[in-house]
């Protein structure tokens, strides 16, 4: 497959053809550089991002395409693309159950997330995932969550064929605009906890309490919330693990560390996700000195050694914060104290005076 941008007039260009061979190329041996791509696709400004069938002849034939909006849009879904091994959701739909694809919005573990354009006036989004089970389980959860505490106004299931595969979908509204993490602001941290204590009234544990799972709710009120219920399960199930381990609580980085594979999840852990979130993004030289300097990180196929690796990053970040500046080291182990012990009061007050400078 050969996944090639235009701006216009001839698909197949020498020019363009290159630049992704070469991109392609540098993706799939695990040396991307972002800057490396801008070199690399220069001319590119609004693009349309093609898959394409290219013959021994060198002839291009488009298989399927999805409009993007900026530059950024187009390397984002295209490094999806470069770096997925799943055949089944690595090429962007021309329609989704006769509705046309205006963009990709994102990619997650185990869906791809689209906008869809269902008249002139309204856009949906259209969120896939590979099985039946995964699509139904996530679909009663925001169901259960119910206008105060779901991102979403309405959602309903959508099953349809693709190339020969049957895929599951999940269609709503509105579409919410991904938000930069770097952006994040006092009152946005307040909103997003509102976000995850409204989830767990509903006796629901999230589990994927991440920076990537943060989104603004409407352009309207530009709160943030959370999004992505995919591994979400009732508060203090056994289930085996699902989430990102490495913002996960000490609770579940310890039991995949000893190499347990099934053990309960709580609120808790949720609410500790959360200040790990806050203090990688408030401590950023403690973040980026812990993250430089713990040892190389294990392949993410590896759980109990990845476990290892995210218990090591968070004893250095806390130590590199303790070096810089004791009292942010004593403020971190407060918080992370209370989302243990569940004291959201405690949270929402010392957050603000946690609050570190731009620079430690």
């Amino acid at each position: 497959m050969l996944v090639e941008l235009k701006c216009g007039g001839s698909l197949s260009t020498e020019s363009y053809g290159q630049a992704l061979f070469t991109a392609e190329a540098a993706l799939r041996k695990g040396i991307f550089l972002r800057s490396r791509l801008y070199e690399l696709l220069t001319n590119v400004v609004s693009a349309t991002l093609f898959v394409c069938s290219l013959n021994t002849q060198r002839q291009v034939t488009v298989e399927s395409y999805a409009q993007t909006g900026t530059v950024d849009e187009t390397l984002r879904f295209f490094v999806s693309l470069m770096l997925s091994g799943d055949k089944k959701l690595d090429v962007p739909f021309q329609t989704i159950a006769g509705y046309p694809v205006v963009k990709p919005l994102g990619r997650g573990h185990f869906s791809t997330v689209l906008s869809i354009r269902i008249d002139s006036d309204t856009l949906r989004f259209a969120k896939l995932h590979r099985e039946q089970s995964d699509r139904d389980r996530e679909l009663a959860v925001l169901h259960s969550l119910g206008q105060d505490a779901s991102p979403f106004t309405d959602v309903s299931s959508v099953d349809f064929e693709h190339r020969g595969s049957h895929l599951f979908a999940i269609v709503g509204s509105p579409v919410l605009q991904k938000f930069n993490f770097q952006d994040i602001l006092l009152a946005d941290w307040l909103d997003l906890l509102d976000a995850l204590v409204a989830v767990h009234r509903r006796a629901l544990v999230h589990r994927d309490v991440r920076p990537d799972n943060f989104c603004v709710r409407n352009t309207s009120s530009g709160k943030l919330t959370l999004i992505d219920f995919g591994c979400a399960v009732e508060n203090d199930a056994e289930e085996q693990f699902a989430g990102t381990i490495m913002f996960g609580s000490q609770h579940v980085i310890e039991s995949l560390a000893r190499g347990e594979t099934e053990f309960k999840f709580n609120i808790a852990d949720d609410l500790e996700s959360f200040v790990k979130c806050f203090c990688s993004r408030d401590f950023p030289a403690a973040w980026d000195t812990a993250v430089r300097t713990t040892r190389s990180r294990p392949s993410l196929t590896n759980v109990i050694a990845n476990a290892r690796w995210s218990r090591d990053l968070w004893i250095t970040f806390v130590m590199t914060t303790y070096a810089a500046q004791t009292r942010h080291q004593s403020g971190i182990m407060t918080l992370l104290e209370m989302a243990r012990r569940k004291n959201i009061d405690g949270l929402r007050s010392d957050i603000n005076i946690t609050t570190a400078p731009a620079e430690l």
